[in-house]
Order: C-alpha cells, then structure tokens, then sequence
C-alpha cells in the first residue's frame, strides 16, 4: 500500500512546480496582451470604443495579479521546504525556526 501511495505522490507535481507554470504562464499571457494593446490602440479605439481598450487592461491587470500569486505561492512552497532541511529532522528546532519565519 505504501508503495502505491508513493508512486501516487511522485508522479504529481510540486506545489512549487505549479507555481511556477501558473506564474510563467500568466506572465506570457500579460505579455502578449500589452503588446496587442500597445499595437492595436487606435483601432481598438477605433472599432470597440473605450470598451476593447479597457478590457484589455483589466486582463492585464488580473493576469499580473494571478502572476504576483503565483510568485508568492512558490516563495512559500520553497521556504516550507527548506525550513524542514535547515532542521535536520528535530522537531524542536523545527519548531522554532518556523515560529521565526512566521513573526
């Protein structure tokens, strides 16, 4: 059973893993919108009106939020993990540096 247990958790990926793809993905994302946005300006405000320009900045918006997350989520996953290294496997000094860590 545990064996299959672990398989399971191998094959899954990280926190971090995640992360990352959901920061770099969202970055992209944000990336290619700006340049539509930068490229397209006056005929967005030519065929939408302010409407296609505005939306566009909301998703540039929303994107980089989701990508500030992403950022925030990995330097966590990453901290979690090397505090349980850094401890060596003592629970007290585990313990301790994450009462650190949280002040």
């Amino acid at each position: 059973m545990y064996e299959w247990i672990n398989s399971i958790h191998l094959c899954l990926p990280s926190v971090a893993q995640v992360a990352l793809i959901v920061q770099n993905s969202s970055v992209v994302c944000c990336s290619i919108l700006l340049i539509c946005l930068l490229y397209y300006k006056d005929s967005l405000e030519f065929w939408c009106g302010g409407a296609g320009k505005t939306g566009l900045i909301v998703a540039v918006i929303i994107l980089a939020v989701i990508a500030n997350l992403g950022s925030e989520a990995s330097k966590i996953a990453l901290e979690k993990d090397w505090i349980v290294v850094l401890s060596g496997g003592n629970e007290t000094k585990l313990a301790s540096k994450s009462n650190f860590l949280a002040n």
